[in-house]
């Protein structure tokens, strides 16, 4: 049963961020491809936080399947892995450090969201990702991995904050009292 539901969790995880990651526009044009507009971040800030382990998974997954929808390269595709894991996996390690709980909207859980689960996530991601660039040799000059850079922090935190919080507020109370969730956090605590 366990195994069921967390892979019921997974599975809808990454759906809901392939759509998301679908939804993000920008100028693909270019040879950064990055959006300018990314939704599917706040999956990766969110994902952790309510569903553990399997939703980091689920948040370094789902990038996959929506970066390749959109046409992107394969080798780019991969090379952004390492950040999507970051930006899944710090806000859950914060999660737990700091042990705040989502479905209270207090003064606590804004702030370590907005730290520790927007801010920080994203800016270390966005360096991973613009060293995974300049790996690739993709980027000539200093000017254009700082436009990746700031390009992808731009894209992620300000969706992240904006629709994390809104999910914190809303969506947070109604999954406390789905019994999965309860289940979770008991899981999650031993």
């Amino acid at each position: 049963m366990y195994f069921r539901r967390q892979l019921v969790i997974f599975i809808s995880v990454v759906i809901i961020g392939t759509i998301l990651g679908l939804l993000g526009m920008g100028d693909f044009s270019s040879t950064n491809r990055i959006a300018y507009f990314w939704p599917g971040a706040v999956v990766q800030s969110v994902a952790g936080v309510f569903f553990g382990m399997i939703g980091v998974m689920a948040g370094t997954t789902f990038p996959i399947f929506s970066d390749a929808m959109s046409g992107i390269t394969l080798i780019k595709v991969l090379v952004w892995i390492p950040a999507n894991f970051v930006q899944s996996f710090i806000p859950y390690l914060v999660k737990k450090i700091f042990k705040f709980e989502p479905c209270e909207f207090n003064k606590k859980t804004v702030i370590c969201f907005i730290v520790g689960c927007s801010v920080i996530p994203h800016l270390v991601g966005s360096i991973v990702a613009s060293l995974g660039y300049y790996s690739l040799h993709e980027m000539a000059t200093l000017k254009e991995q700082i436009g990746v850079f700031l390009n992808w922090i731009t894209s992620n935190i300000s969706i992240s904050i904006i629709f994390g919080l809104l999910l914190l507020k809303f969506f947070a109370p109604a999954l406390r009292k789905c019994k999965i969730y309860d289940e979770m956090e008991t899981e999650s605590r031993l």
